[in-house]
Order: C-alpha cells, then structure tokens, then sequence
C-alpha cells in the first residue's frame, strides 16, 4: 500500500521519501540476512559428503606420564584439522575400560579408527572391528590391508639428508642396528640415500660384544672427518648403555660425528636427532583420514609411512668441537639441547 500525503509533480514529498526509504532499507536487510545464509548453505555444501557419513574416532592411552603431553599434542592436531568430526575415547589402565569397550563394541565397519600407539591397535582389532584404521605412532609392516601405519619417527633418509647439511665433507656413514639387514631392506630404508652421494655401510650387532667390537674398530680406524656413525638408542642401551658411555667418550675424544634417535643421548653428548613436530603429525593424521574417507587406499606392500616434519635437536657444545654450525636459513626447525657453556 502505497500512502501520498502530498503529490507534488516531479518530485518526492517527505512522506513518500521517508516511506521508500524505509522500504529500500528493510530490503537491503533482507537481502543481507539471505546473503548469509547462502553464505552458510555453501559453507555446509564444501564440507566433505563422505567425512560426514564416516565420523573419526580416536583411541589413544593415558599414562600419568611426560608420554601424555605428546600425546595431547598429537589430539590437538587431530582436532584442528577435523574439526567436529571426532570422538576421543581414552584407555586409562587405572580405571575401568567399560567406556573404550562400549565404543569399540559400538563402532561400524563404515567409521574410521584413528589409534594412538600399537596397544591401542590390538584393543580395537581383538574387539572384531574390521573398519579402516590408520596406526598412528607405530610402524609396523605386519599389519593387516585395512590399517595404514603412519610411524612417527621420520623416515632414515631424513636423518642422512640432514647429516650432509651439518657435515658436507661426510662421504661415508657406518649404520649399527640390532635388525638383520633383510629386514631393513624390507622397509626401504635406505632406497633414497644414494642421492645425497653417501656410502651407507650396514653393521648388524646382535649383542653388546659385537656391539663393543664392531662401534670400537670404527671410530679407531675410520677418518673422523669424511666418515659418520649412525647409533640407534638399541644398540646404545646395550647392557646398560655401556655403548653409549664408550661411544660419549671416543667421539669426543676423537672429534667424531655420532648422532642417533635418542634425545636423552643427545642431551649426554651425542650430536643430534630429530623429534617429530607432534602437532604437525596429529594434523597429518586427520588428514589421512579424511583422505581415507574420500576412497584414497594404500597397498599392503607401502603402507608404512614416515613423518617428516621434524625438529633437529642438537648439542651445540659437541657440534662446537666439531665444527659444525647448524645455520637458521638451512633449517626451520631445529632446538639446542646443549649450549654451550
């Protein structure tokens, strides 16, 4: 209805202004409330179809340990790349596991399993759940097609590239592993080396007096500074980290380059490791799983994946002796864990 208080030709009266005035207004709102909600209807219709049919459901442990700090981390990254789309159950060993086995029990072929530790794995697999699981902090090549390990140690070609940033001149690298080397060679560790023109050389010590004999003839023999040792934290422990307390004392003494997967070797005096960005790989995760939901698979033969997002820890005192200088532009990441003085 349209009210004329006066009509005056060829312009508007106040009357009339003010009335279409109010009119333009109230449908600029209109079209502002509708805009919004198009604005969300598409928000909604970006959201993946699949993830929201096959909800992500998270095991993970407690151990009224410094372990459950990681763990919260990896959570917090899970969580930020799924947003709402996931459910946490804990397995607290000190209280009832009523809730874990109601949700195992509970779980579809269709949900998608995203479990914390190898324990965790083997809690959801006993239940019968035969849905796809993505094993996180593991690496296992004898799992089942429908899990994907997704290890949270980075890849060993990660720690040889990150060797030659530090050390250049390193041409040869002896590697002492427990592990028979056809098992290795099974998990392709080393396939991508040769590309940073490095001559890998494989120990297998099963026991510490091979271990002693082997570690000993290196850094006796070898030129401290061309060649690398590469000690991983289970030949280190040996016998009560005998290795690791001759190992300190040699290189040292020798200026060698000795470096390993242990952190707590590091902060004794080894050169460095790499620690995952546990965020990062929480993030990974959930990305796996929304990728999973989506229909990507993974053969059984290339399951295992590494992560690689990685901070390098270093003794700096022990890389002074050295010299070596981690330089900030040729790594992102990496934290002193020895200063020093």
């Amino acid at each position: 209805m349209l009210l004329i208080c006066n009509n005056v030709k060829g312009r508007f009266t106040v009357c009339e202004e003010t009335i279409l005035i109010k009119t333009m207004s109230f449908s600029r709102h209109l079209g502002s409330i509708r805009n919004v909600v198009i604005s969300f209807l598409l928000m909604i219709s970006c959201v993946n179809p699949v993830i929201a049919e096959n909800p992500v459901t998270v095991i993970y442990p407690v151990y009224h340990t410094d372990t459950d700090r990681i763990i919260v981390e990896i959570r917090e990254g899970i969580r930020s790349q799924q947003a709402g789309n996931i459910e946490e159950v804990a397995y607290d060993p000190l209280r009832d596991s009523k809730e874990l086995r109601d949700k195992i029990a509970a779980l579809s072929d269709k949900d998608i399993v995203i479990t914390l530790t190898n324990e965790m794995e083997r809690l959801v697999r006993v239940s019968g759940f035969s849905g796809q699981l993505i094993d996180g902090v593991s690496v296992d090549l004898t799992k089942k097609e429908s899990t994907v390990n997704i290890g949270i140690q980075p890849s060993p070609y990660t720690y040889v590239e990150i060797l030659k940033k530090l050390s250049p001149q390193v041409k040869k690298l002896f590697y002492f592993s427990p592990l028979s080397g056809d098992t290795l060679k099974k998990g392709d560790s080393f396939q991508a080396s040769g590309n940073n023109h490095i001559d890998i050389h494989y120990i297998s010590v099963d026991s510490i007096n091979a271990a002693m004999h082997e570690v000993n003839d290196v850094l006796s023999h070898a030129d401290p500074t061309t060649t690398a040792v590469w000690l991983p934290s289970r030949v280190l422990s040996m016998s009560n980290n005998t290795v690791l307390r001759y190992v300190l004392q040699e290189a040292w003494k020798r200026s060698f380059i000795v470096f390993t997967d242990s952190l707590d070797a590091v902060l004794r005096g080894l050169l460095f490791t790499l620690v995952p960005d546990y965020h990062a790989y929480g993030k990974y995760l959930g990305q796996k799983a929304t990728d999973i939901a989506s229909g990507e698979t993974y053969p059984v033969s290339k399951s295992i994946r590494y992560f690689n997002d990685v901070y390098l820890m270093i003794n700096q005192r022990f890389a002074i002796h050295l010299g070596v200088n981690p330089n900030h532009s040729v790594f992102d990441k990496y934290r002193i864990v020895v200063p020093a003085k």
